[in-house]
């Protein structure tokens, strides 16, 4: 067994770049809330739904997407690192990054057409389409819904990410004609403006909200829920923060703990 020395020397190894500047979930920190979370889930298993081992537990029905994701049958196409938000959780710098072409799993794509074809040869039934910010780079966008859409129609279920700062109606409306079958908003990068949900909600068959779960906001978003129910939007995703080399000082400047 290691030392708690060596232990330490083998953390800065692995996250040399952040070690001392991060707050670290201790052995007896871990086993408490460990306990509470069993406690709570426990409490909560005749109100809620668990799917995909557990890994995604839900209220109510997950989105498509979601369901596509757990399965394993989706890819996530990255179209841009423009981004008109700043947001502190950022996983990608905020400073623009070289234009390149769209991408996905390491593999780079010379069109749109290139893409619809890897898609109809690993048999994928989802695409998801992320940056940055998807609607960036909109007319991008519009090429590879369109190209996936046309080669192989309903069989594919097509998402896209965006913050809602660049959205407009003809926008949604060039999207609905395309095809794009949901639309998902990070609105903690736009103070929570629900503007944005209620025009897509006129357009698109499924919104979703999907953003970081940031203990500062729980009233906040808490108190608006019920907003989010009545202008239409389907789901409500909180996924965890997760640290980087671009965000951790921000996080870690918070009082945020860390896992290992």
């Amino acid at each position: 067994m290691l030392s708690k020395e060596e232990q330490i020397r083998q953390k800065m190894v692995e996250t040399g770049w952040a070690y001392y500047h991060m707050k670290w979930l201790s052995e007896a920190e871990a086993k408490r809330e460990n306990a509470w979370r069993k406690k709570t889930i426990k409490w909560l298993s005749s109100r809620i739904n668990s799917s995909f081992y557990n890994n995604k537990l839900h209220t109510g029905p997950l989105s498509p997407g979601c369901v596509i994701c757990g399965e394993s049958n989706w890819s996530c196409a990255f179209l841009t690192h423009r981004c008109p938000a700043k947001c502190f959780f950022c996983l990608r710098s905020i400073v623009l990054w070289e234009p390149r072409q769209p991408y996905t799993d390491s593999i780079s794509f010379g069109s749109c057409n290139d893409y619809a074809k890897y898609i109809e040869l690993f048999d994928y039934k989802g695409v998801s389409i992320s940056g940055g910010d998807a609607l960036s780079d909109f007319n991008g966008l519009l090429k590879h819904i369109s190209s996936v859409k046309k080669r192989l129609g309903d069989d594919v279920y097509l998402w896209a990410y965006t913050s809602g700062l660049e959205l407009s109606r003809n926008k949604l409306k060039r999207l609905k004609n395309v095809g794009l079958n949901e639309i998902r908003f990070n609105i903690a990068s736009n103070s929570y403006n629900t503007a944005p949900l209620k025009l897509a909600a006129e357009w698109i068959d499924t919104v979703t909200v999907e953003i970081p779960a940031i203990p500062e906001d729980f009233g906040r978003l808490t108190t608006l829920l019920p907003e989010l129910s009545r202008i239409g939007v389907n789901h409500l995703n909180i996924h965890e923060l997760q640290a980087t080399a671009t965000n951790y000082k921000a996080l870690a400047s918070r009082g945020y703990t860390f896992l290992h």
